[in-house]
């Protein structure tokens, strides 16, 4: 969690603003090296990105692929694996990638693995994976969890996991027993095999439905948003947190009112150093939101809109995976909108006990449909991909000095 303490208020100074900035493609994707990246980029130790494509590649089922900075400032791009579908790999990563503290890293496939025989569609209900660096250079997969077997455990992967200090893996899934979504655990076992469990399965009642990606804190308490349910069928932010005896407890820190204070959560939840929780609602029926959740002793959290879309040329469809840049400011994508109509990159700035909106809007040739967040360097710069777009047209990673 960073130190960074972002104040951000409910009153809007700035609607729709330009931030000047210099924006460069770091690299076009074709189809031998994947195409469509979907997920949001990490950065390992040494200034490298990694992300994963939702198609192309070898087997034309998707890549997990490296960006490594030559001295020059240019990048090089290499595929570390190339994945096969089938019953026994996955296919279609629609999620960005995590590491552990040995350099593995895990994510999860939508499709592909157990299943592939029609259980869930026609190409399989997902894997959770890992991919170990090997010494010559190549990385090996293991497939921790294959999707499809047994109902309580979900189907279809759409978001990433995210690991606690123990490197017990944790993610959510679609369906379960109740049909509404499930948060699930994978745990290492010391001969190399790992343990699945369920943490929960969601109703679609009060705790919410359709769950989104998982945020951990220090305590190994997990956050989600639920897209759909709660008490006035509006979504929910919901948080499951481990208590003695193995147990986990869930609870729903906020139901979504709908109207002008949202409709559909999306994205994972992220906190600032303060403990308030950020995300986005990605409603059809009025206009999206970025909101903000303060904690309280007891009852539900503080709910305040710190920004309100008004459509093109502001834009819309927020992805809902939002970061802080060093200096305070909050980021994020739209899928739609902007200048072009094909997405943007927006900032939400604390300033004067307000907040300023300012973005940056795509025009296909620099990239379009930004399904992903951005990440940081150190010195402040930012980087994510986009879906379609570039040249040629197959997405881009961009890099965008502010």
């Amino acid at each position: 969690m960073r130190t960074t303490v972002l104040v951000l208020a409910s009153v809007i100074l700035c609607c729709s603003l330009t931030f000047g900035v210099q924006e460069k493609i770091l690299y076009n994707f074709g189809t031998g090296d994947g195409y469509y990246p979907y997920g949001t980029l990490i950065f390992d130790a040494s200034g490298n990105l990694y992300g994963t494509t939702y198609a192309g590649g070898k087997y034309y089922d998707g890549t997990v692929f490296k960006l490594t900075k030559n001295q020059d400032g240019t990048w090089t791009e290499s595929v570390l694996y190339n994945f096969a579908g089938g019953e026994f790999d996955g296919m279609y990563p629609t999620a960005g990638l995590t590491f552990d503290s040995q350099g593995n890293l895990y994510g999860t496939t939508n499709a592909g693995g157990h299943g592939s025989q029609g259980t869930c569609w026609p190409r399989g209900c997902g894997i959770v994976f890992q991919l170990i660096p090997q010494g010559n250079g190549t990385w090996q997969e293991n497939v921790l969890m294959g999707f499809g077997l047994d109902p309580q455990y979900g189907i279809n992967p759409w978001s990433g996991v995210v690991l606690d200090q123990a490197g017990n893996v944790y993610g959510t899934s679609f369906g379960g027993t109740s049909g509404y979504g499930v948060i699930f655990e994978l745990t290492p076992n010391l001969n190399g095999t790992w343990d699945s469990s369920v943490l929960y399965n969601f109703t679609g009642g009060d705790d919410g439905g359709f769950v989104n990606g998982l945020a951990i804190d220090g305590a190994n308490d997990l956050y989600t948003f639920a897209s759909n349910g709660g008490q006035n069928h509006a979504g929910t932010v919901f948080k499951l947190a481990p208590e003695p005896g193995g147990k986990w407890t869930g609870s729903v820190l906020y139901t979504f009112k709908g109207g002008e204070a949202g409709i559909s959560p999306v994205g994972t939840p992220l906190f600032d150093s303060s403990g308030n929780l950020y995300g986005a609602t990605q409603s059809v029926q009025t206009s999206a939101t970025i909101f903000k959740l303060t904690p309280k002793p007891a009852g539900p959290w503080g709910h305040t809109v710190v920004h309100r879309f008004r459509f093109s040329p502001d834009g819309y469809n927020p992805d809902g995976i939002l970061s802080f840049d060093p200096f305070g400011s909050l980021y994020g994508t739209t899928t739609y909108g902007g200048k072009s109509g094909i997405g943007t990159v927006f900032r939400l700035s604390p300033v004067d006990g307000g907040v300023r909106y300012s973005r940056f809007s795509f025009d296909v040739s620099n990239g379009e449909y930004p399904l992903s967040g951005v990440v940081f360097d150190q010195t402040g710069n930012l980087y994510g991909t986009t879906d379609e777009g570039g040249n040629p047209p197959y997405g881009v990673v961009y890099e965008i000095t502010p």
